[in-house]
């Protein structure tokens, strides 16, 4: 069996809050089977792919939008040229999502720490640490048997800075340092497995147009733009790189109540895997990937995921939210709700937020399903406009 084949069977693609070991069987082929011989349900594995994860509670709660929503402690995620916009001064979160009542990857962790700090009237720098943990797993070799348990787990460290153009336009630019370690220490073929690191980018954009008193939000990012990541010395796997669009319009119902409706596009700019190039680079994959697919521009659009939320925000102190996902058609086209609820009292806050799948009981369970996530606030000098 080739090396190359040895290294994919211990490849684990972390989708969400989800966990699976797929190979490509043939090598080279773009066909990729499960351990138990099922299909993978046309995934486009890519590695580091909890850089992808809703890391908040209200985000979560609302359909995992974010890039055009208002600015809070966890823009620097979704979109940090939001955060030049932000009503306070400092603000922090810290979140943290478990799955405890699913029966797929009850250990499944995600915890994050965000939180930005103006600097003046035009620049502010926001900060996020994103840790997931996926908890006890047994790893399979390259013929289905059991080789061992392992505890995979992953870093990402990111430093944004965002700028006002003008009154009602900004741009941000964030840095990040991904660590990933999925089987550290390991052997298979002889090959040896060591953690991966790699550095990426966010290029973002955000725009504020007020109507009377009320105002529409556009908001455009494209995020985990770098390197490739290696987890051995032969191969290298591509970044989750991301184009995210959005528009949230905001309604003042009365002076009291508060009315947000958002709604969001992703694309997942990486070749699908027959399409991939021994020795491609990022940058030429993230073009390619814009034209891969083989049934032209329609099927290109099933690439695309699509998300709707909603905020209803009473007294600047209680919210409550819901949210609708749906994933690319071409993959499972998965679909999941979300609804939460926020409370805040002076500089404090909490959000919580409930995501279950919105599949029949026939259909193939959701990784993401039954994922509950809390977030803690804290809005420094605050000004009274922030849920």
């Amino acid at each position: 069996m080739k090396a190359s084949t040895l290294v994919f069977a211990l490849i684990i693609f972390l989708i969400e809050l989800g966990v699976s070991q797929c190979i490509e069987n043939p090598v080279g082929s773009g066909a990729y089977l499960a351990m138990t011989g099922d299909d993978c349900n046309a995934v486009n594995p890519t590695a580091a792919a909890f850089l992808r994860t809703t890391p908040d509670a209200r985000g979560a709660s609302m359909g995992s939008v974010g890039v055009a929503t208002d600015p809070d402690a966890s823009s620097v995620h979704y979109n940090s040229a939001k955060l030049a916009f932000a009503a306070n001064p400092l603000a922090l979160v810290v979140s943290f999502s478990d799955r405890l009542w699913s029966p797929i990857n009850q250990q499944s962790h995600l915890a994050y720490l965000a939180g930005y700090k103006r600097m003046d009237e035009l620049q502010t720098i926001g900060f996020s640490a994103k840790y997931f943990s996926v908890g006890d797993v047994q790893f399979l070799n390259e013929v289905g048997q059991p080789a061992g348990f392992g505890r995979p787990k992953e870093l990402e460290l990111a430093l944004g800075f965002a700028r006002k153009l003008g009154e009602r336009f900004s741009v941000g630019l964030t840095g990040k340092i991904i660590y990933s370690d999925l089987a550290a220490g390991r052997q298979i073929g002889g090959i040896d497995i060591h953690p991966g690191y790699a550095g990426a980018f966010d290029l973002s954009c955000y725009y504020n147009i007020p109507w009377q008193s009320h105002g529409l939000s556009l908001g455009l990012s494209l995020t985990n733009l770098g390197t490739k990541i290696s987890h051995t010395e032969i191969t290298s796997d591509f970044l989750p790189a991301n184009f995210a669009l959005g528009a949230a319009w905001n309604i003042n119902l009365n002076h009291e109540q508060q009315l947000s409706i958002t709604t969001e596009i992703n694309k997942l700019m990486v070749p699908l895997p027959q399409n991939r190039n021994v020795g491609q680079s990022s940058i030429s994959a993230i073009w390619s990937s814009w034209s891969d697919a083989t049934g032209g521009f329609r099927e290109e659009l099933q690439e695309f995921s699509y998300s709707l939320g909603a905020e209803y925000v009473l007294r600047r102190q209680l919210a409550f939210r819901m949210g609708y996902f749906k994933t690319p058609t071409f993959q499972d086209g998965q679909a999941y709700f979300s609804t939460g609820i926020g409370l805040s009292y002076r500089v404090f806050g909490i959000d919580l937020s409930y995501l279950f799948s919105a599949q029949s009981a026939a259909s193939m369970e959701d990784p993401r399903d039954k994922t509950l996530q809390i977030s803690l606030l804290c809005n420094l000098n605050n000004n009274n406009n922030k849920t």
